[in-house]
């Protein structure tokens, strides 16, 4: 349906009929098919990481550009049981899943299990899965960061703090809500990935 409440020119909304807080496989999947099939992104905010009605869980689909899909910043990280995975530092650390829509969907709900909470951010079938550390940075008041912002699109809210911001603040308040410059995390999330897709490799995944 289209958002009665829009941030962005049509935009819509994705939701199950039965109300639940987390995306199963069938959602997952559908989802990956249906921005393959048409030219929206589609973002995912979860509770604890910018979801305005967390128990019922909803996509927000967008026209517009996000700094997140920028194919030039996206450096490749490994190959395994038909899924390709690239590594994104910019605007926030993220993984991208790219390759068949079941594995996917499968490595990102098993990926959900260990790393708790989460956005995604769907383009072209291809997925980002953005590890979370904070919802609310510390610099920003009472600013709820979700997937449009950890994926670089910023909706200030008032025109005073739109006035006011600077890209320090932008920057500092996403390191706190994401995995930016935390190694110890980032390489413990990408050791737990690489098991996912290795354990799925060894029965028989392709």
């Amino acid at each position: 349906i289209h958002n009665p409440y829009p941030t962005l020119e049509e935009q819509i909304i994705l939701f199950p009929f039965e109300v639940r807080e987390n995306p199963t496989l069938d959602d997952v999947v559908s989802v990956i098919r249906f921005s393959k099939e048409t030219d929206y992104n589609l973002i995912l905010n979860l509770r604890f990481s910018g979801a305005s009605i967390p128990k019922h869980i909803h996509f927000q689909g967008h026209k517009t550009y996000f700094p997140v899909t920028d194919q030039a910043k996206a450096e490749f990280l490994l190959e395994k049981g038909g899924i390709i995975v690239r590594r994104l530092s910019f605007p926030s650390y993220s993984i991208r899943l790219e390759g068949d829509e079941t594995e996917i969907a499968e490595t990102i709900l098993e990926l959900a299990q260990i790393s708790m909470p989460y956005n995604l951010f769907i383009n072209q079938g291809n997925v980002n899965f953005i590890p979370r550390c904070k919802e609310i940075p510390s610099n920003l008041g009472t600013w709820q960061f979700g997937a449009t912002e950890v994926s670089g699109l910023f909706f200030p809210r008032n025109f005073e703090q739109y006035q006011s911001l600077s890209l320090e603040e932008l920057e500092g308040a996403l390191e706190e809500a994401t995995f930016n410059s935390k190694k110890e995390l980032i390489e413990k999330f990408e050791a737990d990935l690489f098991s996912i897709l290795t354990r799925k490799n060894r029965y028989g995944k392709k």
